[in-house]
């Protein structure tokens, strides 16, 4: 069976999500599931940057970084937890390569896939990607 490097992060850290809404005809439905959790889909996106090269996954993580509730603190706290396993470790080490600086890959690619033709928002995304892929590398790394 091929699996996605990190995909095993998802059976074990996960968050259970509660969605309710209406039904087509109106009546009210409500539903628990499972959705990997925040590091899951960090690392799945971090081995993914490096097999697809598609820039949509740069971009994910830099969404994921920049709306979580909480902080990229939290996100690293979490991360500490798992940084022996070797999906984790590699996902670090291929974060630290696409992100080692502002003109890289990674930030690069988030600036592509957000598609603004504005240049000073275009260099502002490009600015506030890289400092916020550092800034959890050096949480977990330094904390």
């Amino acid at each position: 069976m091929i699996t996605s490097p990190g995909a095993e992060l998802s059976f074990e850290v996960n968050e259970k999500i509660t969605l309710d809404g209406n039904l087509p005809d109106g009546s009210h439905y409500s539903t628990v599931i499972k959705s990997a959790g925040i590091v899951a889909l960090i690392v799945m996106k971090a081995h993914a940057m490096d097999i697809r090269k598609k820039s949509k996954d740069a971009y994910d993580i830099w969404f994921c970084l920049a709306n979580y509730p909480g902080n990229i603190e939290s996100i690293a706290k979490d991360f500490k937890q798992h940084v022996e396993k070797n999906s984790v470790k590699k996902a670090l080490a291929l974060l630290s390569e696409n992100f080692k600086s502002i003109d890289d890959k990674g930030p690069k690619d988030v600036v592509k896939e957000d598609g603004s033709a504005d240049p000073d928002y275009r260099m502002f995304l490009q600015q506030d990607a890289f400092q916020r892929v550092q800034a959890l590398l050096n949480y977990i790394e330094n904390d």
